[in-house]
């Protein structure tokens, strides 16, 4: 028996370019880039959803969301996203804190901080031997979008100071190294896999 219902999420806006293209990085696992309603500023809001019938949803407007085979992928990665989450513990994500809160006062700026935020697709850590393990030794993945052209060795001095700010606690600690600045062809498919990106919904808006 076919549906009756869909579920649709309310389309708010961005004021500032910079939380956009977070969105559009999807670091906000809150939102997702919409490419066809993006030059009014429009995200929609996945958190704010409710069931509408067809038959009513079959009488509105239409302007299409996306136009490629790429953005409608972007978009269901968007909406996976939100329900597959992954929920670090506590006292992992306690130690963030000043980590993240680096980022958020950098993140718009025109530094090499600013810059190294700009590039990058998404932080992921990875945990061995696992999340539950007695004693947790995390690893950290900074994810570079293509074609950036950073300078890699100003930028893994900038991460090494932004590493400095992660305070973890018992049973969690930083491996050795600690972290790995890569592009996307570097990362195989398994560390992708065994890993999990951070979440950037409290560094912005």
């Amino acid at each position: 028996m076919r549906a009756k219902f869909v579920d649709v999420s309310a389309l708010v806006h961005i004021k500032s370019d910079a939380d956009l293209h977070e969105i559009q990085k999807g670091r906000q696992i809150r939102y997702a880039y919409v490419p066809g309603v993006a030059d009014r500023r429009l995200v929609a809001d996945l958190e704010r959803t409710m069931a509408v019938e067809k038959s009513v949803v079959a009488t509105w407007g239409r302007v299409p969301g996306c136009a490629t085979d790429e953005e409608r992928v972007a978009f269901a990665d968007a909406l996976a996203r939100k329900r597959r989450r992954f929920a670090f513990p506590h006292g992992f994500n306690s130690g963030l804190i000043k980590f993240k809160d680096r980022l958020k006062d950098k993140r718009k700026k025109s530094t090499a901080e600013g810059r190294l935020i700009n590039a990058l697709d998404h932080i992921r850590a990875a945990a061995s031997p696992n999340w539950d393990a007695p004693q947790v030794t995390v690893f950290f993945w900074f994810l570079l979008s293509r074609d950036q052209g950073i300078n890699f060795d100003e930028s893994r001095r900038v991460i090494e100071e932004w590493m400095k700010l992660v305070i973890l606690s018992t049973p969690f600690a930083i491996a050795e190294p600690s972290f790995a600045l890569v592009e996307q062809e570097d990362m195989t498919v398994l560390v992708y896999l065994t890993s999990h990106p951070l979440d950037y919904d409290d560094l912005s808006l």
